[in-house]
Formats: C-alpha cells, structure tokens, sequence
C-alpha cells in the first residue's frame, strides 16, 4: 500500500481516479505506522528468543543484518548508477553517497538521502538493534508496563517529527504481542473486531482523529495518530484467536505479497522512475514543476494502477527477492549454522569429549 500510494503521489493527478475510489491510497504515513506496529508485533517474538544467550543475540543480529542490508546496499548502488547523488541538489557529495551507503541516517546524519521510502527503514533498524538491550535491561515480564510507560512519555513529548512519531507504533505491536497469548478467546475476538473499527474509523481521515481531538498528542499533519496504533495493536492480539482470519491470511497471493514486500519497498522509486524518466531525481517526485507536467497528460482510467501498472512493481520486486535478497538471508542462515557447528565443537573440546 505505501508503494501504490507513491505511484499514485509521484505522478498526481495521472492516477487521481483511482486515489478518489479508493481514498486510503493517499495515506502513505498511515501504511507505514501499521507495518511498524506489525513489526513490533513479530520481531519483539525473535528477540525475546535471542535474549535467552549471547549466541542467539548474535544469531539474531546476523539474520536481521542479511534480511536487511543486501537489498539495501544493492539500491545504494542503483541510486548512484542513476545519478541520484550526483545530480541531486540535497545529497550531491561523495559524503552524503557514504552516509547512505553505511546508514550513517539511523544517527540522524546527514538529514537527506537518496531513496525516499529509507527514512522509516532507518527507524526500523535502530529498534532492531535497542530491542534486545531493552529486554535485557527491563526484563519480559516488565515489558508491558516499560512499553505503556514510553508511549505516555511520548504522548507528552509530542512532535510533528514523523521519525519521532514512528517510534509510538512498535510499542503498541510489543504490548499486542505479549499480551495475544495471554488473552481468552473470546476477548480476543473483542479485540479483533473492536480494532478493526478503529482502524478503519481512523483511515476516515483526519477529522477523525479522536485521540488528538481529547488531548492525546497532537494532530499530525502526516496522519501518524494514537488511534491508528491502538487500533492496530487490539486487532493483531486478537488475529491469532480467529481461524478464519488464519486462513484468509494463509492463501499464496498474500503469502507471496509478504515474502517480496521488502525489496518491493526499495524498489518502487526506481521502478516509478524508469516508468516516468521525467523524475529524474526521486527528490523531485511531488513536486510543482512536475505536477504541472503531469497535468499535461491524459489521466489514467480507476483500473490501470492496480492492475496495470503496479504489478509491474511487483515483478521488479520479486526479481530483486530471487537475485540478492533471498541468497542474503540463505547465506546468514548458514553463517549461523556455521557458528552453532564452532560452538559445539568448543564445547565438545572443553568437556574432553
């Protein structure tokens, strides 16, 4: 959805049609706060395993570092074939090329970089690398209260920060998680449904907002509201309690969708720029001299960017999956391996075996 959302944003009004039937596509920020929440959600399960020896933090940042880092550094690349640091008024130095190349953006610096849908990527990665420690040092039985606290320090600390704001989300999946396994099945299936309304109340848009209207936080001008987590976080602690769900959840298309989301995510501005080599520079997508190009042309029939054109994403998407991703996360595994089979025969020496 944050993809389609960025077709729709870079190349307004060619696909305003589709925007108007289906209103949800302008919310980008919105997509974004829920994969966090998601990621809250699934990744607090891995490194509550990993906590448990210094060789499972080590395996967990393996596995994370070879999920990450090879599509990533592979997109770098690609911004530099295509001129996006050369060319590029905010990040047109060897400097700004190397801050993204080590993303040197997760410590805020420099504030620019090349491909737009790496600012939450940057977020992502530090909360992949301070979860743990967080466990370490709080403990999982006081994790639910820890992650309450925070997200009441930040409703005080409010900002329009969309960095900042992020941060909220992954909490709400963390409590979701703890609490999903704990809950009887029918509050489960309360939650489910009492946070699938309030999803979908807050994807009403922004006078919807009930939370900032009360006084919970501010009005975020990107969408980034107190509802959409709390919303998100009752509907994935109670998704397990509902076999139907499960299955709707499991068929392949979705299945497939989950695999290749990632590198669809760092995919999708080259793919918007190969279709539309007007924007030259993905810094330039949004902007008024564009939008003005845009109108010049013949807007596209509701369909076409569903059917039509975003599937070509996809495909670019799963290529990168099959060519880097995947034999990244292969080679971590077996990195892993490799070090579990060290670690025996260690042992096995120490022990005189």
């Amino acid at each position: 959805m944050v993809a389609m959302g960025h077709c729709w944003w870079a190349t307004y009004p060619l696909f305003a049609s589709t925007q108007l039937a289906f209103p949800a596509l302008s919310l980008a920020t919105k997509w974004v706060s829920v994969f966090a929440v998601l990621s809250g959600f699934l990744i607090y399960r891995s490194a509550v395993s990993a906590i448990k020896s210094a060789d499972g933090i080590r395996e967990y940042m393996i596995r994370r570092f070879f999920r990450i880092y090879p599509v990533y550094a592979f997109c770098v690349l690609l911004g530099l074939v295509f001129g996006q640091y050369s060319g590029n008024p905010n990040a047109g130095s060897v400097a700004y090329f190397f801050s993204d190349l080590f993303m040197l953006s997760t410590l805020r610096w420099p504030a620019d970089f090349a491909n737009p849908p790496a600012w939450s990527l940057y977020v992502e990665v530090v909360f992949y690398v301070l979860l743990p420690l967080v466990l370490l040092l709080v403990g999982q039985k006081r994790i639910v209260t820890f992650c309450l606290a925070m997200i009441v320090v930040m409703l005080f600390a409010d900002d329009q920060s969309r960095f900042f704001a992020l941060w909220k989300y992954f909490l709400f999946g963390i409590i979701a998680s703890e609490l999903s396994p704990r809950l009887p099945s029918r509050l489960g299936m309360a939650g489910l449904v009492a946070g699938f309304l309030l999803v979908v109340v807050d994807f009403g848009g922004e006078k919807f907002d009930w939370a900032a209207a009360i006084g919970l936080g501010i009005k975020h001008v990107d969408t980034q509201t107190f509802g959409l987590g709390l919303g998100f976080g009752l509907l994935l602690a109670g998704l397990p309690h509902s076999k139907i769900s499960g299955r709707v959840l499991s068929i392949l298309p979705l299945q497939m969708l989950g695999v290749i989301s990632y590198s669809v995510y760092l995919i999708q501005f080259f793919y918007i720029y190969a279709s539309f080599p007007e924007i030259d520079l993905f810094v330039r997508a949004g902007s008024q001299d564009l939008y003005q190009h845009f109108s010049t042309m013949p807007p596209y029939s509701t369909w076409v960017l569903p059917l039509l054109f975003f599937p070509g994403c996809l495909a670019w998407g799963c290529l990168l999956y099959l060519l880097i991703e995947r034999p990244g996360m292969i080679f971590g595994r077996k990195l892993v391996l490799r070090l579990r089979v060290a670690a025996a025969e260690r042992a096995r020496l120490n022990t005189g075996g």
